[in-house]
């Protein structure tokens, strides 16, 4: 099975993946049941950079990418506070985006206010909107309350 998963696995450009990588990559391929980020994260000495590499190299299957991005977006905001912006900013990453913004609740609050307010002016905007107007932090749902 993971032999079939690997043979599937499209990768962005050229590059070409470390032990470590290919070790993080079958781990995310697994479909059921998912991976826990800790277990995922664990795997890596750099979880952060092995994660941001799958986000950016894994095309296939495309759930790798995204496990990837909810472990970043969800444990380690600060440390990739950037990334975040983009992918709510970039129309090309609206996958990267709702995945962001389905974990603005697990971001610090800073951050995650940073992310919302970038979110909401996009060109996506009627729809960040209302996944920013989801959030449990009163902070978070008062930039789409409209007075």
């Amino acid at each position: 099975m993971i032999i079939a998963l690997l043979a599937a696995t499209v990768f962005a450009g050229d590059w070409t993946p470390t032990e470590t990588e290919h070790t993080v990559m079958r781990a995310l391929s697994v479909r059921d049941p998912e991976p826990l980020c800790a277990d995922v994260e664990a795997l890596s000495e750099t979880p952060v950079t092995t994660l941001r590499s799958m986000v950016e190299n894994v095309e296939m299957p495309p759930w790798v990418g995204m496990r990837a991005a909810t472990c970043l977006a969800s444990r380690h905001a600060s440390d990739v506070e950037d990334d975040l912006v983009d992918w709510v900013t970039d129309p090309a990453k609206k996958g990267l985006a709702l995945v962001a913004l389905g974990q603005l609740d697990k971001m610090p609050l800073p951050v995650a206010t940073e992310v919302a307010q970038r979110a909401i002016v996009g060109s996506n905007a009627e729809m960040f909107r209302e996944r920013v107007g989801r959030s449990s932090q009163p902070e978070l749902r008062a930039l789409v309350e409209t007075p």
